[in-house]
């Protein structure tokens, strides 16, 4: 794979040299596919590069000090709950995704 510009702070990365299709996780993808990825991200082949953008809506904005954001991979999604009780949700109030 070609050089990758990502950071796990932006919600989009892409592949910027393509030659004969997108290569993900040892799996070539022609151009014009698009897939999910196991990491929870949108992929898709252009013959200039290969975009993939998150899935999960990520909370920024909840009581920190007695929620925490949990992460379900099979589902691809985050849900914030209470410390102390984990069946209960918390209010988010902003989030990127």
């Amino acid at each position: 794979m070609g050089p990758v510009s990502h950071s796990k702070s932006l919600k989009c990365f892409e592949n910027l040299k393509i030659t004969m299709g997108c290569v993900e996780n040892r799996k070539l993808y022609h151009f014009g596919v698009v897939w999910k990825t196991k990491d929870c991200f949108r992929c898709e082949c252009q013959p200039r590069a290969m975009i993939c953008c998150s899935l999960v809506f990520r909370p920024t904005k909840y009581d920190r000090e007695n929620c925490i954001a949990m992460f379900h991979k099979k589902s691809c999604s985050m849900r914030v709950v209470w410390k102390s009780d984990p069946q209960e949700p918390c209010n988010v109030f902003a989030g990127v995704g």
